[in-house]
């Protein structure tokens, strides 16, 4: 009579112990979720504001590509008056591309491990209750 009484208590709590660990988990996922899509949001913003700089750019190449052969300049060394602006303009370009591409890999990734890991808490949780209630 009272051991098996004592014993649903006892199960209750920890039922309750892993239901309340599983809303505070829940609660951390979400709030880390939108971190992460702020983040993602500022870093689209930034890929948009690239490309939207980078398409004068293209144009300029575009004409100069366009220009007849006999002008004797290839795109990667026009230089728009000989002082290099445009050959390390697209180096930056370029380079910063790489930067964003690699950060937009990091945030996905990082994103990825945060889903799991809260999956992961959440299952281990529930094992554990059914193992106690065994």
């Amino acid at each position: 009579g009272g051991v098996a009484v004592q014993k649903v208590r006892d199960l209750e709590q920890q039922l309750q112990a892993c239901d309340h660990q599983g809303r505070m988990a829940s609660a951390a996922l979400e709030e880390a979720q939108r971190r992460q899509a702020g983040k993602l949001r500022r870093v689209e913003q930034s890929v948009e504001d690239f490309f939207r700089r980078l398409a004068p750019v293209e144009e300029q190449l575009r004409s100069v590509a366009s220009m007849p052969a006999s002008h004797g300049r290839s795109i990667r060394h026009y230089d728009g008056g000989g002082d290099g602006m445009l050959e390390a303009r697209l180096d930056s370009l370029e380079e910063q591309q790489a930067r964003v591409e690699a950060a937009l890999q990091e945030l996905g990734a990082r994103a990825e491990e945060g889903l799991q890991a809260a999956g992961a808490g959440s299952a281990a949780a529930a094992a554990a209750a059914a193992a106690e209630a065994a």
